[in-house]
């Protein structure tokens, strides 16, 4: 789980956000900003502020959410952009043992004090040029919906800017890993949370 600010300066190929680590988030509507005396408005042009501030104990881990249980999904689930990311991608087929894995995992770590507060949810992408208030990890722009991404999230014990490892045992049973080109778009999300990827999908 890398740092949440490690994301704004990502691999140079991928699709990045430069607003990962931002705080809060001023729409420009509702913003006055005065400099020694001069007033800076978007009247001439683009004007943006958002707020950040150095945060080395939230760390992240960052995954595509494909579809929810009872629904079939037989379109494109990601597009070319999100190919960018790797070569390889790992489908988890049984979302529910993942989950309980994570669980005892994280439960374990905050036994030994190594987090605090961890959480995790999809991500809700907000209009960039309207929204106004504070942001998160939970929170990005709507140019980076098409990630349709869900993260973990941690708050580590100590502050460091290096990754935190979460050791949660074996997914092998539970997992698929293939070349992203040879995803093909057609995921069953069964009624237990298990995922079965079509016959042509690999």
């Amino acid at each position: 789980m890398k740092p949440w600010t490690y994301f704004s300066a990502a691999e140079k190929d991928a699709e990045r956000d430069s607003n990962e680590g931002t705080h809060v988030w001023f729409n420009p509507a509702q913003t006055k900003i005065e400099i020694a005396g001069h007033e800076f408005t978007s009247a001439g042009g683009t004007l943006s502020l958002s707020l950040k501030f150095p945060d080395t104990r939230t760390k992240v881990f960052c995954a595509s959410k494909a579809c929810r249980e009872n629904c079939k999904l037989t379109g494109p689930i990601f597009e070319n952009r999100k190919a960018k990311h790797g070569a390889h991608l790992l489908v988890i087929t049984d979302v529910k043992s993942f989950g309980a894995q994570l669980v005892a995992a994280l439960t374990s770590s905050q036994e030994k004090k190594e987090i605090g507060r961890f959480g995790e949810r999809r991500v809700i992408y907000f209009d960039q040029d309207s929204y106004d208030g504070p942001v998160g990890p939970f929170l990005k722009a709507s140019q980076f919906a098409f990630e349709k991404e869900w993260r973990l999230v941690v708050l580590t014990a100590n502050e460091s800017d290096q990754p935190f490892t979460l050791e949660i045992g074996s997914i092998e049973g539970s997992s698929i890993l293939m070349e992203t080109k040879d995803f093909k778009n057609k995921v069953e999300c069964r009624s237990d949370g298990s995922v079965n990827l079509d016959s042509n999908s690999t």
